[in-house]
């Protein structure tokens, strides 16, 4: 059913609730051993199945709202919309065999165990810190075809302005339109362009808003949270890909806006990408698209004929081949 992808995001969500309960004293401590008694088994995308040892025990933890608090505990921390738990009944006799099977075990070890299985590295995410050549190469100002009087004209101009002095002119760029537009390539054109002028003097971070998500939930899950805050305020210039995908997330949408507000201040440079305009975008906080906003959108339409020819032309060109 699952590669256990939430395993991680449970036992912190279980460990969030249990000091909880610690921190209320002894009898609600007791409470929570009773009355959370569920073992994690397996998921799959957004329904995580756990074993409990009887109808009667799940129906009670049910009733009394525990496994609602477990749910929206995980909602909470990995910053997803929608999640189910669903039980898997063990009789008394079989449940009590399995846990006599497990007394054995050495228990001093199983915690390392978990330690070492939950441990993330931080400095191995998906962001792609720029150093040498963790951009597309190939997506630059050269290769980005416009045509004339068209919106992607403007956009490039713009971008390329702001490529030559980040964080002195438009900040931050927000881009938005449809899929194949080229919303990507001006993005990474303004981080190839500001690498080449600066090197390695400005740290530039472009990254996939999903990818940003998953960071921010492994640092919470490691208690990495500080470090992650660091990297990303410090920043000379961010590129976070389809902010879309964080719409119903509240979590990573307040940290982003704080990330805004300390690269704003810094006169970092951000540039943003969207499958669609701001004001069309739900369950984002206003002041988050307030601040997307304050600079300039961009709205990128799909090209005309004959620029949709001078692409097909340049791509042959770049690939080395013909087409009759």
């Amino acid at each position: 059913m699952s590669d256990n992808n939430l395993k991680e995001v449970w036992l912190f969500a279980m460990d969030q609730l249990k000091n909880e309960y610690k921190l209320q004293g002894e009898e609600k401590e007791k409470e929570f051993t009773l009355w959370f008694n569920m073992n994690y088994i397996e998921d799959n995308i957004d329904t995580i199945k756990v074993s409990v040892p009887n109808q009667f025990m799940w129906n009670s933890m049910k009733s009394k709202g525990n496994v609602d608090k477990v749910i929206e505990k995980i909602k909470e921390i990995s910053g997803l919309p929608h999640i189910e738990i669903i039980p898997e009944i063990k009789n008394e006799k079989i449940f009590s065999e399995k846990s006599e099977e497990k007394e054995p075990e050495n228990l001093s070890e199983k915690p390392k165990k978990e330690e070492k299985k939950q441990k993330y590295d931080y400095e191995q995410s998906d962001s792609k810190e720029i150093k040498n050549n963790t951009l597309n190469e190939n997506f630059t100002f050269d290769n980005f075809i416009t045509g004339e009087g068209s919106s992607s004209n403007f956009a490039y101009k713009v971008a390329l302005a702001v490529a030559e002095n980040p964080g002195t002119k438009t900040n931050p760029i927000l881009l938005y339109g449809g899929v194949g537009l080229g919303k990507t390539h001006l993005m990474q054109a303004i981080g190839n362009r500001i690498y080449e002028k600066y090197g390695t003097s400005k740290k530039i971070c472009y990254i996939q808003a999903e990818s940003f998500l998953n960071e921010f939930t492994n640092s919470l899950l490691t208690k990495t949270a500080d470090k992650f805050k660091n990297k990303y305020r410090k920043l000379d210039v961010l590129l976070i890909d389809d902010i879309q995908f964080l719409q119903g997330k509240e979590g990573i949408q307040q940290e982003l806006f704080y990330v805004f507000e300390a690269l704003h201040k810094n006169k970092a440079q951000m540039v943003f990408t969207c499958d669609r305009p701001l004001k069309e975008i739900e369950k984002m906080e206003e002041r988050l698209v307030s601040r997307l906003g304050s600079g300039m959108s961009l709205d990128l339409q799909p090209p005309n004929f004959e620029t949709r020819k001078a692409i097909i032309y340049k791509k042959l060109e770049n690939e080395g081949k013909t087409l009759s």
